[in-house]
Protein backbone atom coordinates (compact mmCIF):
# COMPACT_ATOMS: atom_id res chain seq x y z
CA UNK A 1 0.00 0.00 0.00
CA UNK A 2 1.34 3.44 -0.91
CA UNK A 3 1.22 6.62 1.10
CA UNK A 4 0.95 9.62 -1.19
CA UNK A 5 2.63 12.75 0.12
CA UNK A 6 1.24 15.70 -1.82
CA UNK A 7 3.61 18.67 -1.96
CA UNK A 8 2.21 22.02 -3.10
CA UNK A 9 5.08 22.61 -5.53
CA UNK A 10 3.29 21.97 -8.82
CA UNK A 11 4.56 18.42 -8.46
CA UNK A 12 3.83 15.50 -6.20
CA UNK A 13 6.15 13.00 -4.58
CA UNK A 14 5.13 9.69 -3.17
CA UNK A 15 7.05 7.20 -1.11
CA UNK A 16 6.58 3.48 -1.30
CA UNK A 17 6.92 2.26 2.26
CA UNK A 18 7.94 -1.28 1.46
CA UNK A 19 11.21 -0.33 -0.23
CA UNK A 20 11.45 3.43 0.40
CA UNK A 21 11.41 4.02 -3.36
CA UNK A 22 10.31 7.38 -4.66
CA UNK A 23 8.08 7.30 -7.71
CA UNK A 24 5.96 9.67 -9.74
CA UNK A 25 2.42 9.92 -8.44
CA UNK A 26 -0.25 7.82 -10.04
CA UNK A 27 -3.89 8.85 -10.15
CA UNK A 28 -5.55 8.35 -6.77
CA UNK A 29 -8.44 5.93 -6.50
CA UNK A 30 -10.98 5.55 -3.72
CA UNK A 31 -9.08 2.56 -2.38
CA UNK A 32 -5.85 4.51 -1.89
CA UNK A 33 -5.82 6.36 1.41
CA UNK A 34 -3.36 9.22 1.72
CA UNK A 35 -2.22 12.11 3.83
CA UNK A 36 -0.91 15.40 2.52
CA UNK A 37 2.37 17.15 3.24
CA UNK A 38 1.75 20.83 2.56
CA UNK A 39 4.71 23.16 2.20
CA UNK A 40 3.06 26.31 0.86
CA UNK A 41 2.89 28.72 3.80
CA UNK A 42 -0.46 30.40 4.31
CA UNK A 43 -2.25 31.72 7.39
CA UNK A 44 -5.35 29.98 6.05
CA UNK A 45 -3.69 26.64 6.82
CA UNK A 46 -4.11 27.35 10.54
CA UNK A 47 -7.43 26.89 12.35
CA UNK A 48 -9.28 30.20 12.46
CA UNK A 49 -8.74 30.70 16.20
CA UNK A 50 -4.94 30.24 15.79
CA UNK A 51 -4.43 32.73 12.96
CA UNK A 52 -3.88 35.85 15.11
CA UNK A 53 -1.24 34.15 17.27
CA UNK A 54 0.63 31.71 14.98
CA UNK A 55 3.29 32.72 12.46
CA UNK A 56 5.87 31.21 10.15
CA UNK A 57 7.58 31.37 6.79
CA UNK A 58 7.86 29.40 3.58
CA UNK A 59 10.39 26.54 3.78
CA UNK A 60 13.36 26.71 1.41
CA UNK A 61 15.17 23.38 1.82
CA UNK A 62 13.16 20.75 -0.01
CA UNK A 63 15.98 18.21 -0.15
CA UNK A 64 16.12 18.12 3.64
CA UNK A 65 12.32 17.92 3.77
CA UNK A 66 12.22 14.95 1.43
CA UNK A 67 14.91 13.12 3.40
CA UNK A 68 13.16 13.71 6.73
CA UNK A 69 9.80 12.58 5.39
CA UNK A 70 11.30 9.38 3.99
CA UNK A 71 12.94 8.63 7.33
CA UNK A 72 9.75 9.40 9.24
CA UNK A 73 7.40 7.21 7.23
CA UNK A 74 9.89 4.36 6.83
CA UNK A 75 9.40 3.01 10.36
CA UNK A 76 5.59 2.95 10.48
CA UNK A 77 3.08 0.73 8.76
CA UNK A 78 1.14 2.66 6.08
CA UNK A 79 -2.26 1.85 7.56
CA UNK A 80 -1.22 3.32 10.89
CA UNK A 81 -0.10 6.64 9.41
CA UNK A 82 -3.16 6.92 7.19
CA UNK A 83 -5.41 6.28 10.19
CA UNK A 84 -3.97 9.06 12.33
CA UNK A 85 -2.79 11.78 9.92
CA UNK A 86 -4.84 13.93 7.54
CA UNK A 87 -2.33 16.69 6.78
CA UNK A 88 1.20 17.66 7.76
CA UNK A 89 1.93 21.38 7.39
CA UNK A 90 5.69 22.01 7.29
CA UNK A 91 6.55 25.58 8.25
CA UNK A 92 9.83 27.41 8.58
CA UNK A 93 10.33 29.39 11.82
CA UNK A 94 7.02 28.30 13.35
CA UNK A 95 6.43 30.71 16.24
CA UNK A 96 3.78 32.23 18.48
CA UNK A 97 2.66 35.83 18.83
CA UNK A 98 5.47 36.51 21.33
CA UNK A 99 8.04 35.45 18.75
CA UNK A 100 8.88 32.21 20.57
CA UNK A 101 9.80 29.45 18.12
CA UNK A 102 8.60 25.92 18.85
CA UNK A 103 8.72 22.50 17.24
CA UNK A 104 5.12 21.79 16.41
CA UNK A 105 1.52 21.30 17.44
CA UNK A 106 -1.57 19.39 16.38
CA UNK A 107 -5.20 20.10 15.65
CA UNK A 108 -7.38 17.00 15.30
CA UNK A 109 -5.38 14.85 12.84
CA UNK A 110 -3.39 17.75 11.37
CA UNK A 111 0.25 18.24 12.32
CA UNK A 112 1.90 21.68 12.17
CA UNK A 113 5.67 21.17 12.23
CA UNK A 114 8.68 23.45 12.23
CA UNK A 115 11.08 22.31 9.51
CA UNK A 116 13.93 22.41 12.05
CA UNK A 117 14.52 18.97 13.60
CA UNK A 118 11.55 17.80 11.56
CA UNK A 119 11.87 14.05 12.05
CA UNK A 120 11.76 14.28 15.86
CA UNK A 121 8.93 16.81 15.75
CA UNK A 122 6.78 14.54 13.57
CA UNK A 123 7.14 11.55 15.91
CA UNK A 124 6.36 13.79 18.89
CA UNK A 125 3.25 15.34 17.35
CA UNK A 126 1.98 12.06 15.87
CA UNK A 127 2.07 10.57 19.37
CA UNK A 128 -0.28 13.33 20.57
CA UNK A 129 -2.78 12.25 17.92
CA UNK A 130 -2.78 8.52 18.59
CA UNK A 131 -2.76 9.11 22.35
CA UNK A 132 -5.74 11.51 22.11
CA UNK A 133 -7.59 9.12 19.82
CA UNK A 134 -7.10 6.18 22.21
CA UNK A 135 -7.16 7.68 25.70
CA UNK A 136 -9.51 4.96 26.94
CA UNK A 137 -6.78 2.41 26.18
CA UNK A 138 -4.00 4.30 27.94
CA UNK A 139 -3.29 3.34 31.60
CA UNK A 140 -3.29 6.91 32.90
CA UNK A 141 -3.88 6.10 36.58
CA UNK A 142 -0.96 3.67 36.67
CA UNK A 143 1.25 6.26 34.93
CA UNK A 144 0.36 8.93 37.47
CA UNK A 145 1.02 6.53 40.34
CA UNK A 146 4.59 6.13 39.10
CA UNK A 147 5.08 9.90 39.44
CA UNK A 148 4.07 9.72 43.10
CA UNK A 149 1.60 11.71 45.17
CA UNK A 150 4.00 14.62 45.68
CA UNK A 151 4.34 15.41 41.97
CA UNK A 152 1.98 17.48 39.82
CA UNK A 153 2.53 18.37 36.16
CA UNK A 154 3.17 22.08 35.71
CA UNK A 155 0.33 22.69 33.24
CA UNK A 156 0.71 22.11 29.50
CA UNK A 157 3.34 22.09 26.79
CA UNK A 158 2.26 25.53 25.55
CA UNK A 159 2.39 26.96 29.07
CA UNK A 160 5.91 25.60 29.38
CA UNK A 161 6.93 27.27 26.10
CA UNK A 162 5.39 30.57 27.21
CA UNK A 163 6.47 30.69 30.83
CA UNK A 164 8.94 27.88 31.47
CA UNK A 165 8.75 25.81 34.63
CA UNK A 166 9.04 26.98 38.22
CA UNK A 167 11.13 23.89 38.97
CA UNK A 168 13.36 24.22 35.89
CA UNK A 169 16.45 25.74 37.48
CA UNK A 170 18.94 23.47 39.18
CA UNK A 171 17.48 20.09 38.18
CA UNK A 172 19.96 17.82 36.41
CA UNK A 173 18.97 15.26 33.79
CA UNK A 174 20.09 12.49 36.12
CA UNK A 175 17.71 13.77 38.77
CA UNK A 176 14.87 14.01 36.26
CA UNK A 177 15.55 10.45 35.11
CA UNK A 178 15.41 9.15 38.66
CA UNK A 179 12.04 10.88 39.08
CA UNK A 180 10.71 9.17 35.95
CA UNK A 181 11.11 11.91 33.31
CA UNK A 182 13.29 11.91 30.21
CA UNK A 183 13.71 15.69 30.19
CA UNK A 184 12.34 18.87 31.73
CA UNK A 185 9.62 19.26 29.09
CA UNK A 186 8.21 15.90 30.19
CA UNK A 187 7.19 17.47 33.50
CA UNK A 188 4.81 19.97 31.85
CA UNK A 189 1.88 17.55 31.28
CA UNK A 190 1.10 13.88 30.96
CA UNK A 191 0.57 14.43 27.21
CA UNK A 192 4.10 15.82 26.83
CA UNK A 193 5.54 13.16 29.13
CA UNK A 194 4.19 10.48 26.79
CA UNK A 195 5.16 12.39 23.64
CA UNK A 196 8.78 12.82 24.74
CA UNK A 197 9.00 9.05 25.28
CA UNK A 198 7.56 8.41 21.81
CA UNK A 199 9.83 10.98 20.15
CA UNK A 200 12.98 9.55 21.70
CA UNK A 201 12.00 5.95 21.01
CA UNK A 202 11.18 6.56 17.34
CA UNK A 203 13.34 9.40 16.04
CA UNK A 204 16.30 7.26 14.99
CA UNK A 205 17.99 4.02 15.98
CA UNK A 206 20.90 5.63 17.84
CA UNK A 207 18.66 7.89 19.92
CA UNK A 208 16.41 4.93 20.64
CA UNK A 209 19.33 2.87 21.94
CA UNK A 210 20.58 5.76 24.08
CA UNK A 211 17.08 6.27 25.46
CA UNK A 212 16.70 2.57 26.26
CA UNK A 213 19.97 2.66 28.21
CA UNK A 214 18.64 5.54 30.29
CA UNK A 215 15.30 3.78 30.80
CA UNK A 216 16.91 0.52 31.86
CA UNK A 217 18.97 2.29 34.53
CA UNK A 218 15.99 4.03 36.18
CA UNK A 219 13.13 2.11 37.79
CA UNK A 220 10.39 4.68 37.25
CA UNK A 221 11.30 5.11 33.59
CA UNK A 222 11.24 1.32 33.18
CA UNK A 223 7.74 1.22 34.64
CA UNK A 224 6.52 3.94 32.30
CA UNK A 225 8.16 2.22 29.35
CA UNK A 226 6.35 -1.00 30.21
CA UNK A 227 2.99 0.79 30.30
CA UNK A 228 3.75 2.54 27.01
CA UNK A 229 4.74 -0.73 25.36
CA UNK A 230 1.41 -2.27 26.36
CA UNK A 231 -0.39 0.79 24.97
CA UNK A 232 1.45 0.45 21.65
CA UNK A 233 0.31 -3.14 21.38
CA UNK A 234 -3.29 -2.21 22.15
CA UNK A 235 -3.46 0.38 19.36
CA UNK A 236 -1.54 -1.72 16.83
CA UNK A 237 1.57 0.46 16.68
CA UNK A 238 4.34 -1.55 15.03
CA UNK A 239 7.55 -0.04 13.78
CA UNK A 240 10.63 -1.19 11.92
CA UNK A 241 12.55 -1.08 15.21
CA UNK A 242 12.86 -4.16 17.35
CA UNK A 243 9.92 -5.27 19.47
CA UNK A 244 9.00 -3.08 22.40
CA UNK A 245 8.49 -6.10 24.66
Amino acid sequence: MRIYLNFCLFSTLCFLISNSACQKEENNTDSQESFNVITTYSKSNFPLIWRPVMFGNQIDDYNDLTYNMEVFISIYEPNFLNKYIDNIYVIKDLRNVLGQEFGGTVNNKNIYANDFNLNSVLHHELSHIYHNENKELFPEEEWLQINGNNFSYSGSGMQYILFGSESENGISLDSLHSLGFLNQYSTSSIDEDIAVFCEMLHSDYQKRQETLEIINSNQKLKQKYSLLSEFFLRIGLKTSFTSFK
